[in-house]
């Protein structure tokens, strides 16, 4: 009944005209646990769980409704500050301050629950068997998905300095050091693929293309670049330029660069000396929110501290629309894999679900999702675009999708 009551909620919410009109046309590198004061306790009870029916699309979105929760064991509020999905959608795997947990996404069961170990990472093996976590010296720790316990052990980086990036699609594990050095893994096969050195101080962020075959890399010094690390030689590099940040388009071939006043876009096929495009973001710079949007055409980007959210074309630089404008924490954002609808987060404010084909319009269309709460901290859509993952301050995660019944 009360998912039901949800659904008819969300269902004469849907695609209400945002309040900021379209454009003018012109973190510390370590994923360390996370607990914010909660603002809401996980008490109400969770709806009896409902399997979703097919994709979430801009078609039945009025449909979206909550399907069911996700609870640790642990009594006390505890906040999930790193996950991974499940390759094939079945399956969230997430470390929250105490516990790494397992989880049913067909049935919202809790297939494995444990001590974390301190684990600051998480990531599942492309064919799901498998999940790994970093801790903090650098050992890899490998759990059996279904079963839960450390399996075994690998030395994933003598130097880890708490940054990883996971790409579960295509089996990669890339561990960053204090030192420069970077160390890719396929952990499945227990074998180290490649290291190499990306620069002379501690990296500060890294993220895999879609394909998995270039690694972007920023570091302490300055220095930035795009890795073909099968290679382990720079397709693009530049020197002597701060950033906190690096996003890479899915294809490869533009690297985005948070810059203490700006984001700057550069063609990663041209010479490093050409004009980039920029961003005029303000001292704020970049924040979480700093991505593309799966086919490449838009970069979001939140601003810093404020909780509105600007998506910008990436072959031109021009702003096109800000989703958002009051001054909220943690502000996150998730697209679907079709690129088709996004979600948009701040603790203790609104879930926004906005429509990316209404992006250019003068106002975008949006519904605000009736989750009941207001300490949501993150957001991910699992890779078949089924479910929607909410994740609460407090610990819970909030289960959406559509369904028949």
């Amino acid at each position: 009944m009360a998912g039901r009551l949800v659904a008819f909620g969300v269902a004469i919410l849907l695609w209400l005209a945002a309040c900021a009109p379209a454009g003018s046309g012109d973190s510390a590198a370590t994923n360390a646990p996370f607990m914010p004061p909660p603002r809401d306790q996980a008490t109400v009870p969770a709806p009896v769980w409902r399997e979703p029916s097919g994709v979430v699309t801009v078609d039945n979105a009025a449909q979206i409704a909550y399907l069911g929760r996700l609870d640790a064991t642990t009594t006390a509020p505890s906040s999930i500050f790193a996950f991974s999905i499940a390759p094939d959608s079945t399956q969230l795997a997430a470390l929250n301050n105490q516990q790494i947990l397992v989880w049913n996404l067909l049935d919202g069961r809790l297939v494995a629950a444990g001590d974390r170990q301190d684990a600051l990472n998480i990531c599942y093996s492309a064919d799901k068997s498998e999940i790994y976590t970093v801790l903090p010296n650098g050992t890899i720790n490998i759990y059996r998905a279904e079963v839960g316990g450390v399996q075994g052990t690998l030395n994933g980086h003598p130097l880890y300095n708490g940054l990883a990036a996971c790409d579960s699609l295509n089996g990669l594990l890339a561990l960053a050091g204090n030192d420069g050095e970077v160390k890719i893994w396929d952990p499945l096969e227990r074998t180290a693929l490649a290291t190499f050195q990306a620069g002379e101080t501690a990296i500060q962020s890294m993220v895999f293309s879609a394909d998995g075959s270039r690694l972007a890399i920023n570091t302490q010094d300055g220095t930035l670049g795009v890795w073909d690390w099968q290679a382990r030689q720079p397709v693009f590099l530049l020197e002597n330029r701060p950033a906190n940040r690096v996003a890479l388009r899915p294809d490869g071939l533009q690297l985005a660069t948070a810059e203490p006043n700006q984001i700057s876009l550069w063609d990663v096929t041209q010479s490093p000396g050409q004009t980039p495009i920029i961003l005029a973001t303000g001292a704020d710079g970049a924040s979480d929110v700093f991505q593309y949007t799966p086919d490449g055409v838009y970069v979001f980007n939140s601003g810093g501290s404020s909780g509105a959210i600007s998506a910008w074309e990436a072959a031109n630089g021009r702003l096109w629309n800000t989703m958002g404008t009051a001054v909220k924490d943690k502000p996150a954002l998730a697209i679907n894999p079709a690129g088709t609808l996004l979600v948009t987060t701040v603790l203790g404010g609104a879930v926004n679900l906005w429509d990316v084909a209404s992006l250019r319009d003068a106002q975008m269309r949006r519904a605000e999702l009736a989750t009941g709460v207001q300490d949501m901290l993150n957001a991910a859509w699992t890779p078949d675009g089924f479910l929607l993952l909410l994740f609460q301050a407090s610990g819970p995660v909030q289960v959406w999708g559509v369904t028949t019944n």
